[in-house]
């Protein structure tokens, strides 16, 4: 499991699976971009192969090369297609609850990869069958990113694999591996803005307008309390809208725009305090109305805005109930 970064803990339990398996289906539940296909990918690599080590496939054996060379009928991927459709019951039934009666040909185990989050609930209860009696060459390994989407039943049958959260410097080495140029140092704002997701963080890096974008949301939490409400429900609330697709980013330098102020505001001589931009300072040091209090309500505000996102509220009209908070508590007058 050379490919995975910083999941040592993860990648011993795996190795050990692959060479006394306590349970027959897996489940790996993490958001996108914290990969767990990869893990996936390389646990089935393990599975298969003939001596499996501490740090899971050997990669010399003859199923290992056949899983590097994407030709081993052993493995089995069940997955939405380009266009993001969920998988087909029938395709749930014939490639996966017939499949698994027949034998492995090359290794001791057949694997089936499942992403969840394309096989609807009527495709689960189909599944469910495969997984409560499964043959004994067969192993599932599921993920998702949607845990409330998969059914109680299949969740309770599974065996989770939990990931653990990725450091600074395992991203680092995710960036650099993934071909990301520039040092530590020039990487350190696609590191910090990323929530500890490898994923966002080559996302960001790859992103020539990322800069921009910080820039243009940093100077909109400086500026909301100044603002006229009829221009936040206008203006401010289009420029969110207008973010849909990278709303997760926006919210993250909301946050560390956030904590910057309320760093400086509490510690100002502090090594970190004193990083933050001079926008950030001259803000702190004008707004004599500002207290941690009032930026803790923001931040507040903004993970009620996340969670409201998560069961699909309407980002335009809950964008104004967020701004108009945010002007409320940074106003300086």
């Amino acid at each position: 499991m050379s490919e995975v970064i910083g999941q040592d803990r993860l990648i011993s339990i795996i190795a050990s699976e692959a060479k006394n398996r306590h349970s027959s289906s897996y489940l790996i539940n993490a958001p996108k971009g914290m990969g767990k296909h990869l893990i996936a990918s390389s646990f089935a690599k393990a599975l298969m192969c003939e001596e499996p080590g501490e740090r899971g496939a050997c990669g010399i054996c003859r199923c290992c090369k056949y899983f590097e060379a994407n030709t081993t009928p052993d493995v089995v991927y069940v997955e939405g297609d380009s266009d993001g459709k969920n998988v087909k019951v029938d395709d749930i039934r014939n490639n996966v609850v017939a499949d698994a009666s027949i034998r492995p040909q090359f290794s001791k185990t057949k694997v089936y990869i499942i992403d969840l989050d394309y096989v609807a609930e009527d495709g689960q209860n189909v599944l469910l069958k495969s997984i409560e009696e499964p043959p004994q060459s067969a192993v599932f390994i599921m993920i998702t990113s949607s845990p409330d989407k998969v059914l109680g039943t299949v969740m309770s049958r599974a065996m989770e694999l939990k990931l653990e959260p990725y450091t600074s410097d395992a991203i680092y080495e995710i960036l650099k591996a993934s071909g990301a140029g520039g040092s530590r140092e020039e990487l350190s704002d696609c590191i910090s803005y990323c929530a500890s997701n490898p994923g966002r963080a080559i996302s960001i890096a790859s992103d020539d307008t990322f800069a921009k974008l910080t820039e243009d949301v940093r100077r909109l939490i400086l500026s909301v309390g100044d603002r006229s409400i009829s221009d936040i429900l206008t203006d401010d609330v289009a420029f969110l809208a207008s973010c849909k697709d990278r709303i997760d980013l926006v919210f993250e330098i909301m946050l560390k725009t956030l904590d910057a102020m309320a760093m400086y505001l509490k510690a100002p001589d502090n090594k970190t305090a004193l990083k933050a931009g001079p926008d950030i300072k001259e803000f702190v040091l004008s707004n004599k109305r500002l207290s941690t209090v009032k930026i803790g309500r923001c931040v507040e505000a903004i993970n009620n805005m996340r969670r409201a996102l998560a069961v699909n509220c309407n980002l335009e009209n809950n964008s104004g109930v967020l701004l108009l908070t945010m002007h409320e508590e940074l106003r300086r007058i």
